[in-house]
C-alpha cells in the first residue's frame, strides 16, 4: 500500500469525526511520527510503497483515533511552546491559548533577577516547564492534587532538562510547606458542568474530568483559594496570572478586588475572548 493510498483510507474512517483539513493535519503528524517524514517527504514519496511493519502501525493508530481518542494521546506526546511533553490520559492535552499565557507571563516577569513562581494545579507541567526554559536562574515549583499528574510531569521536566520542584497538595485545602513567591500562575479547572454539552465527545470520553469542571453552584472555587493562595505566599507587589472561564472575567476581577489586590487587568486571547487575568499584590 502506498503513503496516498492510507491517507485516503484515513479521511475516509475519520471523514465523521473531524474536517477534511483536521484530518489531514492528523495524518501529517501520523506520517511524522511513525515515518520521521518532513511535509515535502511527504509530499515527494506518497506513490512509495509503505513496508508491511509501518503499514501496520498506520493501521493501529487510526484504529484508536476513530475511537475518538485525541491523537495527542494516540501518539503520547504533544508540543508547548516549542518543547516536548509526555501526555497520557492522567493531564489535560496543552492547549494553544495557554500557550498565549506563557507569553503573557514572560512579558510581565523581570528577566533581570532570580524569582521564585509557583504553577498551581500544574497538570503535565507544561507552564512551570516553559517558564523554567525561559527564565534560566528563576526557581519553578510546581503544584497538582493528582499523582499521576505530578508523575508525568516530573517525567517532562527531565525531558526538557528543568529544575522544576513538584509538591503533591490540594490547592483546595493546602497542606505542603511553601515559601514566599515572587509571581503565581495558575490554569485551575474553570469549565462549568452544564457547559459539558457543548464540548467534543473526545474531550469528555478521554481527558481527566477533574482537571476541567467545577460545579455550577461554585464556579468560581478555585479562583477563591488562588487569591487566599496569594495572600498568604505571595510577596508583597507580587503577581497573579490565571487562566479564566470567559463567561466569569468580571466577577474573577471583583473576587481579587476584594482580596486586596489591584491592577487587574482582563486579558483576552487569539479569538478575542477573555481569557486571562493579572492582578497584583499590594
Amino acid at each position: 500500500m502506498t503513503l496516498s493510498e492510507i491517507k485516503s483510507i484515513y479521511m475516509q474512517r475519520l471523514m465523521a469525526l473531524y474536517p477534511d483539513r483536521e484530518i489531514e493535519a492528523m495524518f501529517s503528524i501520523i506520517v511524522r511520527h511513525v515515518l520521521n517524514y518532513s511535509k515535502i517527504d511527504i509530499h515527494l514519496n506518497k506513490a512509495e510503497k509503505i513496508q508491511t511493519a509501518e503499514e501496520k502501525k498506520f493501521g493501529l493508530l487510526l484504529d484508536r483515533l476513530i475511537t475518538g481518542e485525541p491523537i495527542q494521546y494516540v501518539l503520547g506526546e504533544t508540543e508547548f511552546y516549542g518543547l516536548k511533553f509526555k501526555v497520557d490520559p492522567r493531564v489535560l492535552i496543552p492547549r494553544p491559548e495557554t500557550e498565549y499565557m506563557v507569553d503573557i507571563a514572560l512579558q510581565i516577569i523581570p528577566k533581570n533577577r532570580s524569582l521564585k513562581i509557583i504553577d498551581l494545579c500544574t497538570g503535565s507541567g507544561c507552564i512551570a516547564i516553559a517558564l523554567s526554559k525561559n527564565l534560566p536562574g528563576s526557581y519553578v515549583t510546581a503544584v497538582d492534587i493528582s499523582g499521576g499528574s505530578i508523575e508525568l510531569a516530573c517525567e517532562n521536566s527531565l525531558t526538557n532538562q528543568t529544575d522544576v520542584i513538584f509538591l503533591k497538595d490540594d490547592l483546595l485545602k493546602p497542606a505542603a510547606n511553601y515559601e514566599l513567591y515572587d509571581f503565581i500562575v495558575s490554569n485551575p479547572p474553570y469549565v462549568r458542568e452544564s457547559e459539558k454539552r457543548s464540548m467534543h465527545e473526545n474531550v469528555l470520553d478521554f481527558e481527566p474530568g477533574d482537571a476541567l469542571f467545577v460545579k455550577d453552584s461554585d464556579p468560581l472555587i478555585f479562583y477563591r483559594a488562588i487569591a487566599v493562595f496569594g495572600v498568604k505566599y505571595l510577596i508583597e507587589k507580587g503577581i497573579i496570572l490565571v487562566e479564566i472561564n470567559e463567561k466569569f472575567g468580571e466577577e474573577i476581577s471583583e473576587l481579587f478586588l476584594k482580596f486586596n489586590f489591584d491592577e487587574v487587568q482582563i486579558r483576552k486571547d487569539l479569538n478575542n475572548k477573555d481569557r486571562f487575568i493579572t492582578a497584583r499584590k499590594k
